[in-house]
């Protein structure tokens, strides 16, 4: 009776650790829909964007990793552009890197 007793016991305390299991699991999804919307998006995502002063004068190395979402993965081709936003003389500017390097 005692080992009866106690199967029951654990087979409960096992159906309740799977329920909040599943239910941990749905809240971490509606979080990640909330807070990172590209978990969920077809085509690419931005994994990581560095920039850092290289040794010459008034230049800088970007270095830009796309990852593709798809489940299929080919070979791709195509282009980025890259935008700087930020301010000049107190106002609001936008600056296309590839206008910026043909000043240069």
């Amino acid at each position: 009776e005692v080992q009866r007793l106690a199967d029951q016991k654990s087979q409960t305390v096992i159906e309740e650790g799977l329920n909040r299991e599943a239910q941990l699991k749905q809240e971490v999804l509606f979080y990640q829909k909330v807070m990172a919307p590209e978990l969920k998006q077809d085509g690419f995502t931005i994994e990581a964007f560095s920039v850092e002063k290289s040794l010459s004068e008034s230049s800088y190395r970007f270095e830009l990793v796309l990852m593709q979402q798809d489940k299929i993965k080919n070979v791709i081709k195509g282009s980025v552009d890259v935008d700087i936003k930020g301010s000049l003389n107190g106002k609001p500017v936008s600056l296309k890197l590839s206008k910026l390097m043909q000043e240069q």
